[in-house]
């Protein structure tokens, strides 16, 4: 069913706006504004689609919620903190929050990922409008992994409540309509749902394969770019099955540009676009592409141009 038909069938129970949720793999959820008065009166000749509509509307159903170790939900946010990024050669800054979710006893602490600086840039977080007042102002939605996602594994050398700390990796505000608007984004991908070390570069891709947090960002622009390491090595166990998954995620151009050039591991910096073409339903549209030169264990920037990348502080 079309988000217009759905709208137009609400419309005749008084339902004044609502914000579509859709998650791969799962149903349509709702959030809805609802004039009372004019379901009441609209709800005897009409009981049958009413009740069709139930399992639309109803959220929080167990297949539209992320697997662990993600975490979406929205609250209210108090105990607001911003402070100065502890990587003072990367710039930016940190954030710790407290989030009050309807229906729990506690809340959440929510802590920002650090910086990533790369060379002489700085790749992500991206910062928008999160400030106190913004984020003390309404509603905010946060989407992010139940655990310490910064190295070294700490915050501000300050105790984290153990089982309830979020490392955002996107913070909006939603207004009363239920539209949302990005106060703060993750760029940079790695795996979230297992560990990798130095030498397992190759399984760093699997962040940016895992539809789960993808989603989040496919087809949107800017602030949600993407980046991280693409491996390369063949030298590297199972090298041969990653080289078809990275080929498999970037467009053919692209794939091109890359694999005519040897290298080990680069870093890409993209945007992830929808393609039925591909078996993930997406590919990484790269704007930028470093490959890492072994003999001088620097890199060569072969996609793309710097031009208007954010450059360290």
């Amino acid at each position: 069913m079309t988000d217009e038909c759905v709208r137009a069938i609400l419309a005749q129970f008084g339902v004044r706006s609502f914000s579509p949720k859709r998650k791969q793999g799962a149903s349509l959820t709702l959030r809805v504004r609802i004039d009372r008065a004019c379901v009441v009166r609209r709800i005897a000749p009409s009981y049958l689609v009413l009740a069709a509509l139930a399992a639309l509307v109803s959220p929080g159903a167990a297949a539209d919620e992320l697997p662990e170790p993600y975490f979406d939900a929205i609250g209210v946010a108090s105990a607001v903190e911003i402070l100065k990024g502890e990587d003072e050669g990367a710039g930016g800054s940190d954030f710790r929050f407290q989030l009050a979710i309807a229906g729990e006893a506690e809340p959440w602490t929510i802590i920002s990922r650090g910086s990533t600086p790369f060379l002489e840039y700085r790749l992500g977080p991206t910062y928008l409008k999160l400030d106190r007042q913004t984020l003390a102002a309404g509603q905010v939605r946060v989407v992010g992994v139940k655990k310490v996602d910064r190295i070294p594994p700490s915050f501000h050398d300050q105790p984290l409540p153990a089982g309830r700390t979020v490392t955002a990796l996107i913070v909006a505000s939603v207004a009363d309509d239920a539209k949302e608007s990005p106060l703060y984004v993750n760029n940079w991908f790695h795996p979230w749902r297992n560990e990798v070390g130095d030498s397992e570069q190759g399984r760093e891709i699997d962040g940016l394969l895992d539809s789960a947090i993808t989603r989040f960002y496919i087809d949107r622009a800017d602030p949600y770019w993407v980046c991280g390491w693409l491996p390369a090595d063949t030298a590297e166990p199972d090298s041969a099955r990653r080289l078809r998954e990275v080929r498999e995620l970037l467009e053919p151009d692209a794939w091109k540009a890359i694999a005519a050039v040897p290298f080990k591991k680069g870093c890409y910096r993209g945007y992830l676009v929808s393609d039925k073409t591909s078996s993930l339903g997406y590919r990484l549209k790269l704007t930028q592409f470093w490959r890492h030169m072994a003999a001088t264990g620097g890199y060569e920037l072969i996609v793309g141009n710097v031009e208007g990348l954010e450059k360290l502080r």
